[in-house]
């Protein structure tokens, strides 16, 4: 299979890039799908426009936030359990008054800060899906996928984030893109990450308009459906994904995967990360 990846360093390389881009000969005169203005048909897109969703991608998708905010205070909750408490010492930073005046030795409370090395996790999230895959699927596995990052980030990993988008048009090709949303040294940032990991635009306008203007696509057969994913092409079978990916050096040795359909089936944050073989 002819396979064809290109690779954006920020989701703002990729914005602007797509739209430098002249609509490319397959779909010179089609019905372009990203610029689809039909109210009827908004609910699917999650957008009423192009320009909505990319209002979206600058100024942050919003609706998310607060189950997220959820899980941090829970989260957070467990990370103060976890402290260590300080210990007793002959010397210290603060007193144990009623062993202070009992003239006992150990009545100073000292903390011990053990060096913590800095642990890092490369995930990547493949988010393509079918047309017929309703619009709260999309939002709840990328809502899953999010919150396993947050999770993450709170257990003091770093964790660099890629997305990955891939469709084929037959068995013979393959076209897709990968884009890095976070990188290890970059705060996590919430409101900006939920548009592409969670909102249903990232696929059906900001994807379907890197398809409309990449340069030399010649194959018609991607004109109407936008390519069928690499999921149902490999029969749902989320391990020949990862072997294919892996094969065709998209997905690398050390980054840990899982697709939309693997994310939106998980109850929790915990299933998904065996999933993924983050634990097993």
């Amino acid at each position: 299979m002819d396979v064809f990846f290109e690779h954006f360093k920020t989701l703002e390389s990729l914005c602007e890039t797509i739209e430098k881009r002249e609509v490319n000969a397959v779909y010179q005169g089609a019905r372009l799908s990203s610029q689809n203005r039909n109210s009827s048909e908004s609910s699917w897109y999650g957008s009423k426009s192009f320009e909505e969703s990319n209002d979206l991608i600058r100024n942050g998708y919003k609706e998310p936030l607060d189950q997220l905010k959820k899980e941090l205070v829970k989260l957070n909750k467990q990370n103060r359990a976890d402290r260590k408490q300080p210990i007793l010492s002959v010397t210290g930073t603060s007193v144990d008054v009623p062993r202070s005046l009992m003239g006992l030795p150990k009545s100073m409370y000292k903390r011990e800060n053990s060096p913590i090395k800095k642990k890092t996790i490369h995930l990547m999230y493949g988010f393509s899906a079918v047309g017929t895959t309703k619009p709260r699927d999309l939002i709840k596995g990328g809502t899953m996928f999010l919150s396993l990052v947050n999770s993450l980030e709170k257990q003091g990993y770093r964790v660099k984030i890629d997305i990955m988008r891939c469709t084929t048009s037959s068995t013979t090709n393959a076209i897709g893109y990968t884009c890095t949303l976070k990188e290890y040294n970059q705060g996590l940032n919430l409101l900006k990450l939920c548009y592409p990991l969670v909102h249903p635009s990232m696929l059906r306008r900001t994807s379907f308009r890197w398809c409309e203007t990449l340069p030399n696509l010649k194959d018609p057969l991607y004109r109407n459906t936008y390519g069928a994913t690499l999921y149902i092409r490999l029969g749902q079978n989320s391990n020949k994904e990862r072997e294919f990916l892996r094969t065709n050096n998209i997905l690398k040795k050390d980054i840990y995967y899982c697709n939309v359909y693997e994310a939106m089936d998980c109850k929790t944050v915990d299933e998904l990360a065996r999933k993924m073989d983050l634990v097993k």
